[in-house]
């Protein structure tokens, strides 16, 4: 278990990177805290391309199925003018991992299941300043309350 005492990789931001990254660090066995300035991980969003190579990471994350259902399989994209004459179209079925068309919330929701309650630390802000003393930078950093 994951107490305030414990070193961790800190992650700034609960979205689909913030979480992917999280989730991928904790599969390797690094201690991973996300932090969010939100209240609450809220399912918004609007649909989104997950093209291959995202699929292949989600792939490695032993997601794929999982989005796989939740989605569709893209086969081709298509560019169209505005009368509708086929300007391009590229073939995306070709490769290891599928594209997908999915909602962002069920990717979102996808990602946060795979991590324990107690890794997503919520209203958390940080603030990092900089000082710069003759040729050396300063970076500190400081949590926020609520």
């Amino acid at each position: 278990m994951l107490d305030r005492t414990t070193p961790h990789i800190a992650i700034a931001g609960g979205g689909i990177g913030g979480l992917a990254v999280a989730l991928a660090l904790h599969q390797q066995g690094t201690p991973v805290r996300v932090y969010e300035k939100a209240a609450k991980l809220t399912e918004v969003g609007a649909g989104l391309s997950v093209w291959n190579n995202a699929t292949h990471v989600l792939k490695a994350l032993g997601l794929l199925n999982a989005a796989i259902a939740k989605g569709q399989v893209i086969t081709q994209l298509v560019l169209k003018s505005e009368d509708g004459k086929v300007l391009n179209r590229t073939w995306v079925n070709q490769y290891a991992t599928p594209a997908l068309g999915m909602h962002r919330a069920d990717l979102h929701t996808l990602l946060r299941q795979q991590l324990s309650p107690n890794r997503i630390q919520l209203n958390h802000t940080f603030q990092r300043r900089y000082e710069q003393v003759g040729q050396k930078v300063h970076v500190s950093s400081s949590r926020l309350l609520p």
